[in-house]
């Protein structure tokens, strides 16, 4: 709001942590549940050894691919946009930084996960290459961001306590 609006370009540059869900045996065009499934494998006989040994291979600094079903630019237009048309495109590769990738739970076919990453980190991305890297596809599920730099979504206040205490901003 107001003045603190220019504070916005600081918090993009901070870490990010994020926790969410993985459904393994499932892929979807938009590597989440925003669009159909478009394809199924058998994921049972995934062991959690195998989940465990790759996750060393999506920390550090990792290059990732681009959603098709995303606001970044190619030929002057957004992809999401040429996706829905159903247009083929290369999709742009970008460098980013996974700081660290941890599974929490496991239930199933669903790997719940805790994540903290640089800008530009597409989640979803990671889903998407973390099933195709176990041979059955995946997509995420849930998403939420759970801390920003040192700012925690535990720390947070309530919508109820933030609009009593400061209407005058409301």
């Amino acid at each position: 709001c107001g003045r603190a609006t220019k504070l916005m370009t600081h918090f993009m540059e901070l870490r990010k942590v994020y926790k969410g869900t993985i459904r393994l045996g499932e892929s979807t065009p938009s590597f989440d549940a925003e669009t159909e499934v478009d394809k199924t494998r058998d994921a049972s006989d995934i062991r959690d050894e195998q989940i465990e040994s790759l996750l060393p291979s999506f920390t550090g600094e990792i290059r990732q691919t681009t959603p098709v079903y995303s606001a970044v630019k190619v030929g002057g237009e957004r992809l999401y946009k040429k996706a829905r048309r159903g247009e083929r495109v290369k999709l742009p590769t970008r460098d980013v930084s996974v700081y660290k990738f941890e599974i929490i739970a496991r239930t199933g076919t669903d790997l719940q996960f805790e994540i903290e990453c640089s800008r530009g980190t597409y989640i979803r991305s990671i889903a998407h290459e973390f099933g195709e890297s176990l041979g059955v596809g995946g997509h995420l599920t849930e998403l939420r961001r759970t801390a920003i730099g040192e700012l925690r979504v535990e720390d947070a206040w309530p919508l109820a306590e933030l609009i009593s205490n400061y209407t005058d901003v409301v």
